[in-house]
């Protein structure tokens, strides 16, 4: 934001900046330190610009528009981060572009922050419905987009100044570009769900035939051995029977 005249900052543009920012870092830290096939350099890379985001974002002390430009050039660079861990680390999402920020400072309204609210609001809680109706929505991606969430809130509630407008204006773009992204980062947490299977139920097995249900089936002693000794009993009581209708058919006769 530096320019012939630097803009006017106060503390509640670079918290704005910080807490919007903040649940981006977070959610990529987490999905970058449970891919296990990213490249040690790019893993070194993000682990030591996460480092110097931790430090930035804990910081206090005398606000000046350089700490905005400091902050600027950590988006910036978490930004180039994404498009390498994108390829990479499953549900990192590729960055959105992003407009340019005019070099010098804007005179800006009251009424012009405002109308950017009152247009961007809506976006936000449309991405909000999304997220809250997305199935099996991983728990990580839920808490740092209600994170960020959180943040567009507080600075939708701020009121409009005069003396810092254009910081407010710059603030209310940013967080507009990088929605694109939270879209994304929902779809493919939610699109990664997979319900667990349901607890398998006990084995059942017909009964056999002749017996009733749930009175134990007798055991086969081995093979077809049951089978076929049924088969054996079948023909004998046959054979019984026809030997029985021989000697009666023969006994009705005289001999």
């Amino acid at each position: 934001m530096s320019g012939l005249f630097p803009t006017v900052v106060v503390a509640s543009d670079l918290r704005s900046l910080k807490d919007r920012i903040n649940p981006q870092v977070s959610l990529v830290d987490a999905i970058v330190q449970r891919t296990a096939s990213l490249d040690a350099a790019t893993r070194g890379e993000w682990q030591a610009f996460a480092a110097q985001w931790r430090e930035f974002f804990g910081s206090d002390g005398f606000l000046t528009s350089s700490q905005m430009d400091a902050g600027q050039a950590l988006e910036r660079k978490l930004r180039d981060l994404k498009s390498v861990l994108s390829s990479q680390c499953p549900g990192v999402p590729s960055p959105a572009p992003k407009r340019d920020v005019p070099f010098l400072p804007t005179w800006v309204t009251p009424n012009l922050v405002r109308e950017q609210k009152t247009r961007i609001g809506p976006r936000v809680r449309d991405v909000g419905r999304k997220a809250a109706q997305a199935p099996g929505l991983e728990e990580g991606v839920r808490r740092a987009w209600a994170e960020f969430h959180h943040a567009w809130s507080a600075f939708e509630s701020e009121a409009e100044e005069w003396t810092h407008g254009a910081a407010q204006w710059m603030n209310a773009l940013a967080f507009e570009d990088v929605l694109p992204e939270w879209e994304d980062a929902i779809a493919m947490a939610s699109a990664g769900f997979a319900a667990p299977a349901p607890a398998p139920a006990e084995t059942w097995f017909p009964p056999a035939r002749g017996v009733a249900p749930g009175l134990p089936v007798p055991a086969a002693s081995a093979g077809t051995s049951t089978s076929a000794g049924s088969g054996a009993a079948v023909l004998a009581i046959g054979a019984a029977v026809l030997v029985v209708g021989v000697v009666l058919l023969k006994g009705s006769h005289p001999s």
